[in-house]
């Protein structure tokens, strides 16, 4: 991921210690937290993922596959039996549960156990790089005698022949000197690498191929023989490039949809959430009542003779 770095961090006296990251090169807000989202964010990364074991990738791996698979096994095993047991009173609260959850289990496990393995580190790939230049060739500012110039965001960055500079005003990007009449469009081919013909669309939010884990927005995405490339014409870099063979593009397709839900999204990101949640309550409740069963099942019968 092509990290929005360096970035201020501006704390607020708030009790929750309100925290916005800043990034001044481009004028732009880079994130919002506070404790409560910290102590989430800090339970995620050392609990879900376990970020704390990823020194020791290998090893990472094997502890989350064989948790998965667990939970896979028991699932299966709980499926078969679901077809074939009968019960009464909490067993029959349990099976009715179980099928409730018998789905959502699935597909949050298979998801996940994917994109583990899609997206494992233990053959890193070098992030895009950042388009680089040296100060001493910049052209000098041009001058404020528009009001293009005068009320415009003036940002310096590595053009297609070198560095240029990039006028921001009503939505568009103007460059000046001798980039003169190229278009954001026209840049992100350049550094996408595609020819003057390629497709390219703007995108102004996360979605599809592009998360929110890739933290750049707005992005110009260009289709390109291996996929598509998403370039960020004001910095002058590629954000990231889209799955170009069918399996990668099959691990987008079932992490957005079969593990974060994301078919909900045209019911709005919070009900998104709590259908989320509502799938996951039949699960809890479920192994609940499964260790509250197997308790009872081992506890000794109270006319049972020493």
């Amino acid at each position: 991921m092509n990290r929005l770095l360096p970035v201020w961090a501006v704390t607020f006296d708030t009790p929750d210690r309100l925290t916005l990251f800043v990034d001044t090169g481009m004028d732009r807000l880079a994130a919002v937290t506070n404790t409560p989202r910290r102590i989430l964010l800090w339970v995620f990364q050392n609990v879900h993922t376990l970020k704390v074991l990823e020194r020791w990738e290998p090893l990472r791996l094997a502890v989350i596959t064989l948790l998965i698979g667990t939970v896979l096994a028991m699932t299966i095993a709980g499926a078969a039996m679901l077809l074939s047991g009968r019960g009464r009173g909490m067993r029959r609260l349990h099976r009715a549960l179980a099928w409730a959850a018998l789905v959502p289990t699935l597909m949050f496990t298979t998801s996940g156990l994917f994109h583990l393995f899609m997206t494992s580190n233990l053959d890193p790939k070098p992030e895009p790089a950042a388009g680089l230049f040296r100060t001493a060739d910049m052209p000098p500012p041009p001058r404020a005698e528009s009001a293009m110039m005068r009320f415009g965001a003036l940002t310096a960055s590595a053009g297609p022949s070198g560095p240029l500079w990039r006028v921001e005003a009503a939505g568009a990007g103007h460059y000046l000197g001798g980039a003169a009449g190229l278009s954001d469009a026209d840049r992100a081919r350049v550094l996408a690498g595609a020819g003057p013909d390629a497709a390219v669309s703007l995108v102004e939010r996360f979605g599809g191929d592009y998360g929110f884990l890739n933290k750049r927005l707005p992005v110009w995405r260009v289709e390109t023989a291996s996929g598509p490339v998403f370039a960020d014409v004001r910095e002058g870099l590629v954000a990231a490039s889209g799955a170009a063979f069918p399996l990668a593009r099959m691990e987008d397709w079932t992490f957005d949809t079969l593990h974060k839900w994301h078919f909900l999204d045209p019911l709005g990101r919070r009900n998104r959430d709590y259908g989320t949640m509502a799938a996951t309550l039949p699960i809890l409740v479920t192994a609940g009542f499964g260790l509250a069963l197997a308790v009872r099942r081992r506890r000794p019968s109270s006319n049972q003779g020493a």
